[in-house]
């Protein structure tokens, strides 16, 4: 079968200036991409103060809003708690979610970050296992996150079943190459296609490359970078695997 997935940064939602709430664009463009199995950061649990400003603000979370009809099988991992509500990554997907996670790999109070983890079962009896995941901005904080990572997949996934890791990982510098390819054997699917990874920050000149689709047991057709200026601060990226 042929497995088209898509990993975004949503900034909670909002557009690049954070002045206007965009989720209804948002969930246009995912339900016009149409992917299999959706990787959200910064996804919006609750916001107060927002959803009282905001007249357009969903009745439903923010996650389910986005899912619809379309996703029926999603979840949520709080990482950031704060007065006027919380936020975190989310899995929207069209095949059942099993064993869902959420594992905290924050550094510091001042940047809350997780692993969030779940299973599809496959008709071979195999899983295919999903990561989606948002690192820290300091080189400091990622060294440890990756570490966190490396732990979570070496001690949760056996490696003969298919993996696919993705999300923001604020690595612009590539400094997790070697762990990710030579020690976890991980391919990324954009430096893997044209040999460098795929520059989708920020979206008005994305110049930076830090949204990652990484994978092993797969075999990857394409991938792509939806361009879309007015929509979050990130660009969504798309692959196709089988």
């Amino acid at each position: 079968m042929t497995l088209r997935v898509m990993t975004f940064n949503i900034h909670k939602g909002l557009n690049f200036t954070s002045r206007r709430h965009i989720l209804p664009e948002i969930k246009h463009l995912l339900q016009e991409a149409d992917p299999d199995i959706i990787f959200l950061q910064e996804v919006q649990g609750e916001h107060h103060k927002r959803k009282a400003k905001f007249t357009d603000w969903p009745e439903v979370s923010p996650l389910e809003y986005l899912a619809g009809e379309q996703w029926k099988y999603h979840y949520y991992g709080q990482n950031c708690l704060h007065d006027q509500g919380h936020h975190g990554n989310a899995l929207l997907s069209k095949f059942p979610l099993h064993e869902p996670s959420n594992t905290d790999i924050s550094t510091s109070n001042a940047s809350s970050r997780g692993l969030l983890y779940s299973i599809i079962k496959q008709e071979n009896g195999s899983s295919l296992h999903l990561i989606c995941t948002h690192f820290g901005l300091f080189k400091k904080e990622r060294k440890e996150q990756f570490k966190a990572l490396n732990n979570f997949i070496e001690s949760n996934i056996p490696f003969h079943e298919p993996l696919i890791l993705a999300g923001d990982f604020n690595d612009w510098r590539s400094s997790a190459l070697q762990l990710l390819k030579e020690e976890l054997l991980l391919t990324e699917v954009f430096h893997n296609l044209s040999g460098q990874y795929a520059k989708s920050f920020p979206t008005i000149v994305p110049l930076l490359k830090v949204d990652r689709i990484y994978y092993r047991g797969l075999t990857c057709h394409n991938g792509s970078i939806l361009h879309t200026s007015k929509l979050s601060d990130h660009c969504p990226l798309l692959a196709e695997f089988e």
